[in-house]
């Protein structure tokens, strides 16, 4: 009895049930010698959702935004209405080793010249000098947030407190 008899791939579907072994080298070897790995799943989930300090939902932003957001916002080591001025510095200091140099840089001189804030850019600029990505524009920065002759003295008070 043929094979094709019983109509027409019925035959077929015979061999490849019993060849498929040989399916499986041959696929292999004609990709590049390289098993198919099987890909991670794409779920539809949300993200994890953060809150406010008072429980609303808050929106997700990216660490230059959230740390534009603290910098431009903060007298540094003055506790606000939800946040203490401690927890505030612990965060800008987590943030700015999240962030390019030269984006944290730009923060700073922003923060000084045009937010005429004075503690915060030295803060920012004693951080970038401890993180050794960020030590190379240390003198750049400092000599634009610099502008009144007793900031030299509160920076290097600021660089050996902690």
């Amino acid at each position: 009895m043929n094979q094709f008899q019983h109509g027409v791939g019925a035959g077929y579907f015979s061999w490849l049930k019993n060849n498929r072994h040989r399916l499986f080298l041959l696929n292999y070897f004609c990709n590049n010698h390289k098993p198919r790995t099987q890909e991670k799943m794409k779920t539809n989930t949300a993200p994890a959702r953060i809150h406010t300090h008072e429980g609303g939902t808050a929106k997700h932003i990216n660490p230059e935004l959230q740390l534009r957001r603290s910098v431009m916002s903060c007298l540094l080591w003055e506790s606000e209405f939800y946040e203490s001025g401690e927890d505030i510095t612990q965060r800008i200091a987590a943030t700015i080793a999240k962030v390019d140099p030269e984006k944290v840089a730009a923060i700073a001189v922003q923060a000084r010249e045009k937010m005429k804030l004075r503690h915060v850019p030295l803060f920012v600029v004693r951080e970038m000098a401890r993180l050794k990505t960020h030590r190379h524009l240390v003198a750049d920065t400092l000599a634009k947030v610099i502008q009144r002759a007793d900031e030299l003295a509160e920076f290097v008070a600021l660089y050996w407190a902690k």
